[in-house]
Protein backbone atom coordinates (compact mmCIF):
# COMPACT_ATOMS: atom_id res chain seq x y z
CA UNK A 1 0.00 0.00 0.00
CA UNK A 2 1.04 3.57 -0.57
CA UNK A 3 0.50 6.85 1.24
CA UNK A 4 -2.29 8.05 -1.08
CA UNK A 5 -4.29 4.86 -0.52
CA UNK A 6 -3.98 5.43 3.22
CA UNK A 7 -5.03 9.08 2.86
CA UNK A 8 -8.02 8.12 0.74
CA UNK A 9 -9.15 5.57 3.34
CA UNK A 10 -8.59 8.04 6.16
CA UNK A 11 -10.58 10.73 4.36
CA UNK A 12 -13.49 8.34 3.96
CA UNK A 13 -13.32 7.39 7.65
CA UNK A 14 -13.00 10.96 8.94
CA UNK A 15 -15.85 12.18 6.73
CA UNK A 16 -18.09 9.42 8.03
CA UNK A 17 -17.10 9.34 11.72
CA UNK A 18 -15.15 12.51 12.50
CA UNK A 19 -11.73 12.73 14.11
CA UNK A 20 -12.55 11.50 17.62
CA UNK A 21 -14.39 8.33 16.58
CA UNK A 22 -11.85 7.32 13.94
CA UNK A 23 -8.81 5.32 15.00
CA UNK A 24 -5.68 4.11 13.24
CA UNK A 25 -6.88 0.49 13.17
CA UNK A 26 -10.11 1.52 11.44
CA UNK A 27 -8.23 3.60 8.86
CA UNK A 28 -5.84 0.73 8.13
CA UNK A 29 -8.71 -1.75 7.80
CA UNK A 30 -10.40 0.63 5.34
CA UNK A 31 -7.11 0.86 3.41
CA UNK A 32 -6.56 -2.91 3.49
CA UNK A 33 -3.24 -2.69 5.30
CA UNK A 34 -1.80 -3.81 8.60
CA UNK A 35 -1.94 -1.27 11.41
CA UNK A 36 1.85 -1.26 11.74
CA UNK A 37 2.15 -0.09 8.11
CA UNK A 38 0.42 3.16 9.06
CA UNK A 39 3.54 4.31 10.90
CA UNK A 40 5.68 4.05 7.77
CA UNK A 41 3.78 7.10 6.53
CA UNK A 42 2.60 9.02 9.61
CA UNK A 43 3.69 9.31 13.23
CA UNK A 44 0.12 9.71 14.49
CA UNK A 45 -3.54 10.00 13.60
CA UNK A 46 -3.21 13.75 14.28
CA UNK A 47 -0.41 14.13 11.72
CA UNK A 48 -2.45 12.30 9.08
CA UNK A 49 -5.54 14.35 9.92
CA UNK A 50 -3.60 17.60 9.55
CA UNK A 51 -2.59 16.60 6.01
CA UNK A 52 -6.20 15.78 5.14
CA UNK A 53 -7.58 18.90 6.79
CA UNK A 54 -5.10 21.05 4.89
CA UNK A 55 -6.16 19.43 1.60
CA UNK A 56 -9.87 19.91 2.33
CA UNK A 57 -9.27 23.49 3.43
CA UNK A 58 -7.17 24.23 0.34
CA UNK A 59 -9.98 22.98 -1.92
CA UNK A 60 -12.48 25.12 -0.03
CA UNK A 61 -10.22 28.19 -0.28
CA UNK A 62 -9.57 27.79 -4.01
CA UNK A 63 -13.27 27.43 -4.80
CA UNK A 64 -14.15 30.30 -2.49
CA UNK A 65 -11.57 32.59 -4.11
CA UNK A 66 -13.14 31.88 -7.50
CA UNK A 67 -16.54 32.82 -6.08
CA UNK A 68 -15.18 36.00 -4.48
CA UNK A 69 -13.37 37.03 -7.65
CA UNK A 70 -16.77 37.21 -9.40
CA UNK A 71 -18.20 39.62 -6.84
CA UNK A 72 -18.35 43.37 -7.42
CA UNK A 73 -20.04 44.54 -4.21
CA UNK A 74 -18.44 44.38 -0.76
CA UNK A 75 -21.58 43.36 1.12
CA UNK A 76 -22.52 40.75 -1.47
CA UNK A 77 -18.95 39.40 -1.34
CA UNK A 78 -19.11 39.06 2.44
CA UNK A 79 -22.48 37.30 2.08
CA UNK A 80 -20.94 34.91 -0.46
CA UNK A 81 -17.94 34.33 1.80
CA UNK A 82 -20.03 33.50 4.85
CA UNK A 83 -22.68 31.50 2.98
CA UNK A 84 -20.05 29.47 1.13
CA UNK A 85 -18.04 28.66 4.25
CA UNK A 86 -21.12 27.89 6.35
CA UNK A 87 -22.64 25.58 3.73
CA UNK A 88 -19.46 23.69 2.89
CA UNK A 89 -18.13 23.28 6.41
CA UNK A 90 -21.49 21.98 7.67
CA UNK A 91 -21.38 19.25 5.02
CA UNK A 92 -17.79 18.18 5.67
CA UNK A 93 -16.90 16.43 8.95
CA UNK A 94 -13.21 17.04 8.30
CA UNK A 95 -13.64 20.81 8.06
CA UNK A 96 -16.15 20.85 10.92
CA UNK A 97 -13.40 19.53 13.22
CA UNK A 98 -12.09 23.14 13.34
CA UNK A 99 -14.89 23.77 15.83
CA UNK A 100 -14.37 20.66 17.98
CA UNK A 101 -12.26 20.45 21.10
CA UNK A 102 -10.66 17.11 20.15
CA UNK A 103 -8.48 18.56 17.35
CA UNK A 104 -9.63 22.17 16.80
CA UNK A 105 -6.97 23.83 19.00
CA UNK A 106 -4.25 21.89 17.14
CA UNK A 107 -5.65 23.16 13.84
CA UNK A 108 -5.87 26.74 15.16
CA UNK A 109 -2.22 26.63 16.26
CA UNK A 110 -1.10 25.13 12.95
CA UNK A 111 -2.76 27.89 10.91
CA UNK A 112 -1.66 30.62 13.34
CA UNK A 113 1.95 29.54 12.74
CA UNK A 114 1.37 29.55 8.97
CA UNK A 115 -0.13 33.04 9.07
CA UNK A 116 2.69 34.35 11.30
CA UNK A 117 5.25 32.90 8.89
CA UNK A 118 3.47 34.41 5.89
CA UNK A 119 2.73 30.94 4.50
CA UNK A 120 -1.06 31.21 4.46
CA UNK A 121 -1.89 32.98 1.22
CA UNK A 122 -5.65 32.97 1.79
CA UNK A 123 -5.41 35.56 4.60
CA UNK A 124 -3.44 37.90 2.36
CA UNK A 125 -5.84 37.28 -0.52
CA UNK A 126 -8.87 38.01 1.65
CA UNK A 127 -7.45 41.24 3.09
CA UNK A 128 -6.50 42.42 -0.38
CA UNK A 129 -9.82 41.38 -1.92
CA UNK A 130 -11.89 43.17 0.72
CA UNK A 131 -10.13 46.44 -0.10
CA UNK A 132 -10.56 46.11 -3.88
CA UNK A 133 -14.27 46.85 -3.99
CA UNK A 134 -15.22 50.21 -5.37
CA UNK A 135 -16.39 51.58 -2.06
CA UNK A 136 -14.88 54.73 -0.65
CA UNK A 137 -14.34 53.95 2.99
CA UNK A 138 -13.81 56.71 5.49
CA UNK A 139 -10.90 56.22 7.90
CA UNK A 140 -13.49 55.16 10.49
CA UNK A 141 -14.98 52.73 7.95
CA UNK A 142 -11.57 51.20 7.26
CA UNK A 143 -10.97 50.80 10.98
CA UNK A 144 -14.42 49.27 11.42
CA UNK A 145 -13.69 46.78 8.61
CA UNK A 146 -10.42 45.81 10.27
CA UNK A 147 -12.25 45.34 13.58
CA UNK A 148 -14.89 43.22 11.86
CA UNK A 149 -12.23 40.94 10.38
CA UNK A 150 -10.64 40.53 13.82
CA UNK A 151 -14.07 39.80 15.36
CA UNK A 152 -14.89 37.16 12.73
CA UNK A 153 -11.48 35.56 13.26
CA UNK A 154 -12.04 35.56 17.04
CA UNK A 155 -15.50 34.00 16.73
CA UNK A 156 -14.17 31.45 14.27
CA UNK A 157 -11.77 30.17 16.92
CA UNK A 158 -14.18 30.36 19.86
CA UNK A 159 -17.32 28.84 18.36
CA UNK A 160 -17.86 25.13 18.89
CA UNK A 161 -19.39 22.78 16.31
CA UNK A 162 -22.90 22.98 17.81
CA UNK A 163 -22.73 26.78 17.82
CA UNK A 164 -21.41 26.80 14.29
CA UNK A 165 -24.38 24.80 13.06
CA UNK A 166 -26.97 26.61 15.21
CA UNK A 167 -25.88 30.24 14.98
CA UNK A 168 -24.45 30.80 11.51
CA UNK A 169 -27.64 32.53 10.33
CA UNK A 170 -27.56 35.00 13.21
CA UNK A 171 -23.82 35.50 12.78
CA UNK A 172 -24.30 36.33 9.09
CA UNK A 173 -27.02 38.88 9.92
CA UNK A 174 -24.80 40.49 12.57
CA UNK A 175 -21.89 40.81 10.15
CA UNK A 176 -24.13 42.28 7.44
CA UNK A 177 -25.71 44.77 9.86
CA UNK A 178 -22.27 45.80 11.13
CA UNK A 179 -21.03 46.32 7.58
CA UNK A 180 -24.01 48.48 6.73
CA UNK A 181 -23.93 50.47 9.97
CA UNK A 182 -20.24 51.04 10.57
CA UNK A 183 -18.19 50.20 7.52
CA UNK A 184 -20.26 51.61 4.66
CA UNK A 185 -21.80 54.92 5.62
CA UNK A 186 -24.52 55.63 3.08
CA UNK A 187 -25.91 59.02 2.20
CA UNK A 188 -29.63 59.59 2.50
CA UNK A 189 -29.95 59.25 -1.28
CA UNK A 190 -28.44 55.75 -1.18
CA UNK A 191 -24.95 56.68 -2.40
CA UNK A 192 -21.74 55.79 -0.61
CA UNK A 193 -19.66 58.48 1.05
Amino acid sequence: MDKETLLKAARKSFLKQGFKKTNVAHICAEAGMATGSFYKFFRSKEELFLVLYDRENETLRKNLMQELDRQTDLIEAVDVLLDYVFAHVRQNNILLEWYKQSIGPTLHNYYARQIAAGDYSFSAYLKKRLTEFKVELTPAGKEALDQLVLFVDFMDKKMDSAGFVAYTGIFRKMVRAYLNQYVIQRKKNGGVK
